[in-house]
């Protein structure tokens, strides 16, 4: 792990030993720290105590790099995140913030929590700082990397809402929207209530009945495309402007008037 230049420990690291038989066997690494080469051994090499001195030798080096001049390094944290996770290193120790988070960045103290804990986390590809959700933020970075690595099933992907259905008088109310525009009105927006009646009415915003059998019905005549369907919106947009007019919107009695001998006469 050279002055925090080295690859992010996101692969298993392999270590050769050589004793004294002179036949080379590998020492695998239980965690992912990137630390690999060749070690010599005078003596029986015994597994457990290889395996301590390279946790030993691992702290070591993770101790030079927080206090070193590469401690910035974007391969940096990546390593110094692993030794938290390993509990090589003691928080106190690194005097860098973990920057793949939201709402922002970690401190040492703060992302030793979470690697310790079990709660799943989210995992986003962009900050968002309003949000009042922990998350790893995916960037690519070797540091994201490295967590990710760590939290394994932990980080999860935000469950999307199911889609919502296209409610079935959603056309109409549409249709009547663009009836209205290139009668020279306004957009108007407009709320599909759950029940029968009546057809239209204004409450702080228009509103139509979706549960309204005429306006069900005016439904599948355009999905059947009726030849009598036309003439039964522009009759429902007439009813639409004089709803908005006695409701005192911006529709007045020289616009509505104008509405209706358009829409009336056509339909």
């Amino acid at each position: 792990m050279p002055s925090g230049c080295s690859p992010p420990p996101t692969s298993a690291a392999c270590i050769e030993v050589i004793g004294q038989a002179r036949t080379p066997w590998r020492l695998g690494a239980p965690q992912p720290i990137a630390i690999g080469g060749t070690l010599f051994v005078h003596g029986t090499a015994k597994r457990p105590a290889l395996e301590a001195f390279v946790a030993q030798a691992h702290t070591r080096l993770l101790q030079l790099l927080a206090c070193g001049e590469h401690v910035r390094h974007p391969a940096a944290a990546a390593h110094l995140a692993r030794g938290l996770a390993l509990h090589r290193i003691p928080a106190g120790d690194i005097p860098i913030l973990f920057t793949c988070f939201s709402p922002e960045p970690r401190d040492a103290a703060s992302l030793a929590l979470l690697l310790d804990a079990k709660a799943p986390i989210l995992i986003i590809d962009s900050p968002d700082p309003l949000s009042e959700h922990p998350a790893v933020v995916n960037d690519g970075s070797p540091l994201s990397l490295v967590v990710l690595d760590i939290l394994g099933t932990r980080a999860r992907r935000e469950t999307a809402p199911p889609p919502r259905s296209r409610h079935p008088i959603q056309p109409v109310v549409d249709a009547v929207q663009a009836r209205l525009l290139t009668i020279g009105l306004t957009s108007v927006d407009c709320v599909i209530a759950d029940r029968a009646e009546p057809t239209v009415w204004f409450d702080d915003v228009l509103r139509m009945a979706g549960d309204d059998p005429q306006l069900r019905a005016l439904a599948a005549a355009q999905l059947a495309n009726s030849p009598f369907a036309a003439a039964a919106l522009d009759a429902l947009a007439a009813h639409v402007v004089t709803v908005l007019n006695a409701a005192l919107t911006d529709v007045t009695d020289a616009s509505e008037s104008h509405a209706l001998r358009v829409l009336l006469t056509q339909a």
